[in-house]
């Protein structure tokens, strides 16, 4: 009917001005989303970096960085900066190489070849609680040279070293025994005063045998060997908690000649100073 048409001919033209009004929403939306800048350190370009306190930051990947060449770090705060995974770091110091602590500058120690920076203000109660360059003396890291001055300055250490490298630090023992003899009784008596004379040292007592007998036999005797010495001094008054034990038997021999002379020195207690790696 007439008055039908007419009612649908308005439907039509309603929902065309609703069209054009979400239409220009939508582009005012649309405009304002463009001239929107991203919060930092979100970025689109450099301009979005720009901000107060980072005038100098990149753009890198969507993200506002400090640099992306070491030359943007020189140019911003010096030759002694480079820029680090899009931050300016400065740079690290040059690795001074060494053979000994004496090769390095004060306030430096040689450990593992290089010069890293002494612990002489850490606290201890042991040895191992300081590095590799340096020892537990009056409840502070120092220089090992000082502990080794201790040892060398005593009469009881110098006796418990002995003269002979190849007898130094050693207690020999008869075949096929696991006793001590009156000679290693005095030189465990003054390994016991050097030990405590040094009471952070912590040492480990490592039993070995003559080639002589079975691998298992021999493993066990030096097991015992170690453990007489170790009982010795705990009679001595050092505390074993200071002492650790190890048995090699028969494989690691001071000398191959299959002769009582070698076999002698093969059958031995040797003492091992702990120290951190």
């Amino acid at each position: 009917t007439t008055f039908e048409v007419r009612k649908l001919s308005g439907e039509m033209k309603s929902m065309s001005v609703q069209r054009k009004c979400s239409l220009f929403v939508l582009l005012l939306v649309t405009a304002g989303l463009m001239n929107c800048k991203p919060q930092y350190p979100n970025c689109k370009s450099d301009d979005h970096c720009r901000v107060e306190s980072h005038l100098g930051d990149v753009c890198v990947n969507g993200t506002c960085q400090e640099c992306l060449e070491d030359i943007q770090c020189t140019a911003s705060k010096g030759d002694d900066f480079y820029c680090n995974a899009g931050r300016c770091d400065a740079r690290p110091e040059e690795v001074s190489t060494c053979a000994i602590s004496d090769d390095c500058t004060e306030g430096y120690a040689c450990q593992e070849g290089i010069c890293v920076e002494a612990l002489t203000s850490r606290t201890c109660e042991q040895d191992l609680d300081c590095d590799a360059a340096t020892a537990c003396i009056d409840g502070t890291c120092q220089d090992r040279s000082a502990a080794d001055a201790i040892l060398a300055s005593s009469e009881h250490c110098r006796a418990f070293k002995a003269s002979s490298i190849e007898q130094a630090q050693l207690v020999n023992f008869a075949f096929n025994n696991h006793e001590l003899s009156q000679e290693t009784i005095t030189y465990l008596q003054n390994a016991a005063e050097c030990l405590k004379e040094r009471p952070s040292m912590q040492i480990v007592l490592e039993g070995h045998c003559d080639e002589r007998g079975t691998q298992e036999y021999n493993l066990a005797l030096g097991e015992k060997r170690a453990n007489t010495v170790k009982g010795y001094l705990r009679n001595l008054g050092i505390s074993t908690a200071r002492i650790q034990t190890r048995t090699l038997g028969e494989n690691k021999p001071r000398c191959l000649e299959p002769t009582e002379e070698c076999y002698s020195q093969n059958r031995r207690v040797e003492f091992i100073e702990l120290i951190k790696n």
